[in-house]
């Protein structure tokens, strides 16, 4: 599959960050916690591990394309939380990464974003490992992810984030779920790797990961 055209829509890499109150939210130009759904798709030595993650990235953005964006620039997007990834219907304004970050909402980073979030812990409860930022190396061994200060590698699970219901159709709701479910069955392997989000070439794409250490923890 492609990579092209990807940097070309709001937020691709991560660039963006979110901000949130009960009832919605925006990304705009903040700390790389935002990034659109549409994922790239990067290619590993393993034949049969890229396969599965080139499937499951090919019915993600098929999913998204055609469920296209909302009236007021609302997309689904990928959230960085301190308990995880959280898929949601969030708006993109134009020129989203050059907007200033909005003081009346709660950031990414601050205590209770994941109450603001809506996230539906029903769907897939995640814990702390995900907390604080992630930098990634790639290594004869593959790819470990270990305390950073930027964020180029979002650990999952992947959570549902239901910010704006019931303001948004009921096909974004099942969008969201199908995306969930498609990345929960992948997000952890018998080799103890967690699949994550990366950043690299401008895009954003999944990958297998090995996590080490602990980060100082994001507020929850």
């Amino acid at each position: 599959m492609s990579n092209e055209n990807l940097l070309l829509e709001q937020c691709p890499t991560g660039s963006c960050g979110y901000g949130m109150l009960r009832g919605g939210g925006s990304c705009d130009g903040g700390n790389s916690s935002c990034a659109n759904g549409r994922l790239a798709f990067f290619k590993t030595t393993n034949s049969d591990e890229s396969k599965a993650l080139e499937n499951v990235t090919q019915r993600i953005n098929d999913r998204l394309d055609a469920l296209g964006a909302g009236p007021e620039g609302h997309k689904l997007s990928f959230l960085r939380t301190p308990i995880g990834i959280a898929v949601g219907w969030i708006q993109h304004p134009p020129n989203a990464e050059q907007q200033p970050p909005n003081p009346s909402y709660v950031r990414a980073d601050e205590p209770g974003v994941v109450d603001e979030l809506m996230i539906d812990r029903r769907v897939s409860p995640g814990d702390n490992s995900a907390a604080g930022a992630w930098e990634y190396q790639i290594t004869s061994n593959g790819i470990t992810c270990t305390p950073g200060t930027v964020a180029t590698c979002w650990i999952g699970p992947f959570l549902l984030a239901d910010p704006s219901a019931p303001y948004h159709p009921p096909e974004v709701r099942a969008a969201v779920e199908f995306i969930i479910d498609e990345l929960n069955q992948l997000y952890k392997d018998a080799h103890g790797r967690k699949l994550a989000l990366i950043r690299r070439d401008g895009a954003m794409g999944l990958a297998w990961v090995m996590q080490q250490s602990q980060p100082a923890q994001m507020a929850v």
